[in-house]
Order: C-alpha cells, then structure tokens, then sequence
C-alpha cells in the first residue's frame, strides 16, 4: 500500500441517516468528495498517511480508488491531543470476509461491538466488526 493514496470522506450522521439507499451509494461512489492524503516516506513518523483530523466528527476512510483490503493497521494519536478533545469516529470497510477482526489499545485487546449510542460515553477503543456480506465494517473510536 506504499505510495497509494489514503481517503476520507465525512460520515456524521446529520448527513448519513437522512439518505435514501440509492442517495448513500451515490455519496459514496462520488470519489471527487473524498479528501486525499498521500504516503510519506519521511521520518516522523516514518512510512505513513499523515493526517489532521476535525474531533468530534466521524469520517469514513480507505485505502485506493475503492479500498483496499489490510491485515495490519496502526494508528498513533499526537501528544497535542488533549483528554478534554472531543472523540473522532472512524468507519473502514473490506471486502474479504474476516473471521476476526481484534482492536488493541496500548497492547490490550478490546472488545467489539462496544460503541455506545451516546458520543459522551465514548473511549479509545471500542469498536463494532460488521463481517456479514452486506456490511463489511469496521468502526472504531479514538479518544483522548
């Protein structure tokens, strides 16, 4: 995935939940509204997609034209987020079925389907793996 390009799209659900299924597909399929962060092989960090985010938002993201599948994903969040930032909200979907997906934070297996409805109970971690045919997700919750 060295040198491909990383996309993100707003996903918050004043704009998600009022769609239509064929209104969804079209937003999603609209590959000119997706932001596009490209690979950085300098240091610091080194080898990554270096992003800023919004927090307190959600933001659906992929690898590639149309995503690409990964087996290994690592995320640092940067010291200058604070406990007090709001959380980001992340959904990624795949294409090969995954028998299992396991999040760690801080080298300690989360468990899924743990994200609460209410955002003020959101922690670093939790996480929701929709693996049937219809929903390949995965989404999870940074936190400070």
């Amino acid at each position: 995935m060295m040198g491909m390009g990383f996309r993100i799209k707003s996903w918050d659900d004043e704009i998600i939940d009022n769609m239509t299924e064929e209104e969804l597909t079209t937003y999603v399929d609209n590959k000119t509204d997706y932001g596009m962060v490209f690979f950085k092989e300098s240091l610091k960090p080194m080898n990554s997609w270096t992003v800023g985010y919004v927090t307190g938002y959600k933001y659906k993201i992929h690898w590639g034209q149309t995503g690409l599948d990964w087996d290994t994903m690592s995320m640092s969040v940067t010291e200058t987020y604070e406990t007090t930032d709001k959380p980001i909200y992340f959904v990624h979907n795949h294409t090969e079925a995954r028998e299992v997906i396991s999040l760690k934070v801080d080298g300690v297996e989360m468990e899924n389907d743990t994200i609460p409805t209410n955002s003020a109970d959101y922690r670093p971690g939790q996480f929701v793996h929709y693996n049937d045919t219809q929903d390949q997700m995965l989404e999870w919750v940074v936190n400070g």
